[in-house]
């Protein structure tokens, strides 16, 4: 008993992911629809070699990706200490896309997609604000060279 009551504190303290990647998520921020594409290539890493992790965000009724989005990425191994942590901003919502090389193990990916700017700061297409889009975990495992 004093073991399963162990694992739920852990859960609850690591936080529980979303799924595992391949990750395809939809969301509705202020009546538009917007899909969320997380994934890996190789879909299943190798322990040492470099892989690539691809993030990308589209509007669903555009097809297009959203203009000023931000990737706040952090990657944790199975202790819960980081390995990596990047924030990125692209002007034309471009995809995120990073070649990353782990160790074997469990991984867990955190993730939020903010669009917008900050509400200081003002364009010629009016775009103020920083609308939240997703904050999402998800799973990954990087396989040994077995």
């Amino acid at each position: 008993m004093k073991r399963y009551l162990l694992l739920i504190l852990l859960a609850l303290l690591l936080g529980c992911p979303d799924g595992t990647l391949p990750l395809e998520k939809s969301v509705s921020i202020n009546g538009r629809e917007y899909l969320l594409l997380v994934n890996t290539s190789p879909p299943e890493p190798v322990a040492g070699e470099p892989f690539s992790l691809k993030i990308s965000v589209l509007d669903a009724a555009l097809g297009e990706n959203p203009a000023h989005l931000t990737y706040e990425v952090e990657i944790a191994d199975s202790s819960g200490r980081r390995v990596f942590v990047e924030s990125f901003h692209s002007m034309k919502g471009a995809p995120y896309v990073r070649s990353l090389s782990l160790g074997e193990g469990r991984y867990t990916l955190t993730l939020r997609v903010r669009q917008g700017m900050p509400a200081d700061f003002s364009t010629s297409q009016g775009c103020r604000g920083i609308t939240e889009i997703y904050t999402v975990r998800a799973g990954f495992r990087v396989r040994g060279l077995h």
